[in-house]
This record gives C-alpha cells, sequence and structure tokens, in this order.
C-alpha cells in the first residue's frame, strides 16, 4: 500500500500570481513549485482549486501536463445562470470536483436555492465539493455548509479550514455521524491548525477534531497560503494512532477521489 501522502488543497497560479500585487514579494506557486513541495514532503497527489473562475483552463492544463501528480477542481459562480451547465463541461474535460469561496466570490452560502443545484449535479457526476468555511462578513457560515451536507447527502462535502474561530460549533458534528448523519462530510484543517498549534486554545482545538474522529479530517495544507511542514506538524500533534493518520493523510481522500483516482 502507497503510504505517500494526498494533499487536498493545494493552489497553483502563474508563477507570483498567488497575491498579484506589486508591493507583496512573489510566492512559489507555479506548478513546478507546487511540485517540488510536494516532493519535499512526500505527497504523491495534489488537489489543485482555483482562486478565481477565470482560473479553470489554467488548472486544466496544469492537470494534463502533470496527471500523476495533479487533481484539478473547477469554480464556477453559483447565482450564473448557467453554473451547472459549466460544472458539467468542465468535469467532462477532467476536472474531479468543485470549489465554492463564499468570501471571495462575494454569495452566500446560504442561498441554498442558488447552491443546491450544484451540490447535486456534483454528486450526480461523482465528484466532491470544497467549500470555503471562515465565517466572517456574513457570507461564509457553518450552518449554510452543514445543511447542504445534510440535504445532499449523496455528494461528499469537504468543509474547509476547521470553520476558523467556530471550530467548537463542530463538536455536534461528531455526534451527527456516530449517530449515521453528514456521513459525506469531511474537514480540512488547513491554515487553522498552524494557527492554532501551540495557542493557548490549541488543546480544545485538538479535543473537537479528536472527536470527530480521522474518519471524517482531511490533510489539506492550502500551500502556498499556509505552510506545509507546519500542517504535517501540527496533524501529528492532534495525538492519532498511524493507522489513524493514515486515514487523515491519504485514506480518506482515496475514498473521495474513488472515481477518478482509480
Amino acid at each position: 500500500m502507497d503510504n505517500r501522502y494526498i494533499d487536498a488543497h493545494m493552489h497553483v497560479m502563474p508563477s507570483g500570481k498567488f497575491i498579484d500585487n506589486p508591493s507583496n514579494p512573489p510566492i512559489p506557486d507555479a506548478p513546478e513549485d507546487v511540485i517540488a513541495a510536494m516532493n519535499a514532503h512526500d505527497i504523491e497527489i495534489g488537489v489543485i482549486v482555483p482562486m478565481r473562475t477565470q482560473d479553470n483552463e489554467f488548472i486544466l492544463q496544469c492537470q494534463k501536463r502533470y496527471p500523476q501528480r495533479f487533481v484539478g477542481c473547477a469554480m464556477v459562480h453559483p447565482y450564473d445562470e448557467n453554473a451547472v451547465f459549466q460544472f458539467q463541461k468542465l468535469v467532462r474535460r477532467g476536472l474531479c470536483g468543485l470549489k465554492l469561496h463564499p468570501i471571495t466570490q462575494q454569495f452566500s452560502d446560504k442561498n441554498f436555492k442558488k447552491l443546491s443545484p450544484l451540490i447535486k449535479e456534483a454528486g450526480k457526476l461523482g465528484v466532491h465539493v470544497q467549500i470555503h468555511c471562515t465565517p466572517i462578513m456574513g457570507y461564509s457560515t457553518l450552518e449554510g455548509v452543514l445543511r447542504l451536507a445534510y440535504e445532499h447527502p449523496e455528494t461528499n462535502i469537504i468543509l474547509l479550514h476547521a470553520a476558523l474561530h467556530r471550530y467548537l460549533d463542530l463538536f455536534p458534528l461528531s455526534r451527527a455521524i456516530h449517530s449515521g448523519y453528514l456521513c459525506n462530510l469531511y474537514v480540512d484543517m488547513s491554515g487553522t491548525i498552524t494557527a492554532f498549534h501551540n495557542s493557548p486554545i490549541w488543546k480544545s482545538f485538538r479535543w473537537v477534531m479528536r472527536q470527530i474522529g480521522p474518519e471524517h479530517l482531511v490533510f489539506g495544507s492550502d500551500f502556498p497560503a499556509a505552510d506545509i511542514s507546519k500542517t504535517i506538524e501540527g496533524i501529528h500533534a492532534l495525538g492519532f494512532s498511524s493507522e489513524e493518520e493514515k486515514l487523515i493523510m491519504r485514506q480518506n481522500m482515496v475514498k473521495i477521489l474513488e472515481e477518478v483516482y482509480e
């Protein structure tokens, strides 16, 4: 069995464009930079997600160029009239999931009328959905993501960033999972785990993640926005066994990517 990692949450951009601001130094975000970082951290596959809808073509190019290393997700705006059709086309061209970012795309994740058709279509197509969840500014809410997962059990959903400062509200999720609900929901801890590790709230964050359990946690680094080494260090500090860590670092994503991974 391959024990290399699968990173569920990475970004590639034309070099230096991750933060396209002349006042910021270049960030190592070109495909070759990301693969170099993957090689340095024993990551076999990186799931690459776009920052903007206009990046879909670049994601497709990267996946085509490095088919053994990258698996790409699409991004469409749920308020666009043809959003479902656009998403279908991108999946047919080879992308394996959908990334939604309520804050940068400026939509409410509680607008179920607009979001549900996309989430439902992802399930029909056999691909997963990643939803950014840092509840600020009124766009991103934990409740919206949980309801979408509850109403669409046929679609695997990854809640990104472990809801940041609202991680404690994920505790009821553990009860729901163990009761047979929300079994399609997974939690990515990128950014949050590096911010909270060795902080005064680490003990409670660790406890909540352990309550959710290794079967519903996935390793995502959010590279280059966050540090891969520190993310892995934080996951090790959660205190799971080596077999449980294999679920987090690889096997859960193998399951989520089953149709495209084989």
